[in-house]
């Protein structure tokens, strides 16, 4: 179960932060995701987050219905995503 809210509508600023429970069959326990989507113009944002366990900050830059998204897993390790919506 995921809560989340744009705050900017609210309180001007481009924020959305959310937060979660979830059950991890691997671990055997509740964990609490949390982050926010920091919108830092247009078309990049700031998504730090926590899954529980980790942080694991991620930039993203969107065009259109294509996004690329870099992340470091654990703060440390680093990963790309391309997204394109349909």
């Amino acid at each position: 179960m995921t809560f989340a809210k744009d705050l900017e509508p609210l309180l001007g600023i481009p924020v959305a932060p959310y937060v979660g429970v979830l059950y991890s069959e691997f671990d055997r326990e509740f964990l609490v995701p949390v982050g926010a989507t920091i919108r830092l113009g247009k078309q990049w944002s700031l998504l730090p987050t926590f899954d529980g366990h980790a942080f694991h900050p991620m930039v993203g830059y969107t065009r259109g219905r294509y996004s690329l998204t870099g992340i470091l897993v654990r703060g440390r390790d680093p990963g790309l995503a391309v997204t394109v919506g349909f």
